[in-house]
């Protein structure tokens, strides 16, 4: 797949870059990581070698930590009930 690279002199910094829901912005040689928004949820897909590692704690906001915990706590969940199942069907 070929790169596309917009000269800087073409950029103008003042000015957003839109996207439209399921656009993707993708970067990498084989576009190993792409940043959209499906319209409902919004994601960040790494899938080449190595992980994304943020650099800075302040991409942690107080609501996004919230927001992590509360799916631990339901995949938590999620886990005792299976577990429950699984030791109901082994009985």
């Amino acid at each position: 797949m070929a790169l596309t690279k917009i000269p800087s002199s073409l950029l103008d910094k003042s000015s957003n870059v839109d996207f439209a829901d399921n656009e993707r912005l993708r970067i990498g040689t084989d576009n190993d990581l792409q940043i959209y928004h499906s319209g409902s949820e919004s994601r960040i897909d790494e899938n080449g070698a190595g992980d994304i590692k943020p650099q800075t704690v302040s991409l942690l906001n107080k609501d996004m930590i919230i927001h992590i915990l509360k799916g631990m706590q339901e995949l938590k969940a999620e886990n005792e009930t299976l577990k429950a199942r699984i030791e109901t069907l082994e009985e």
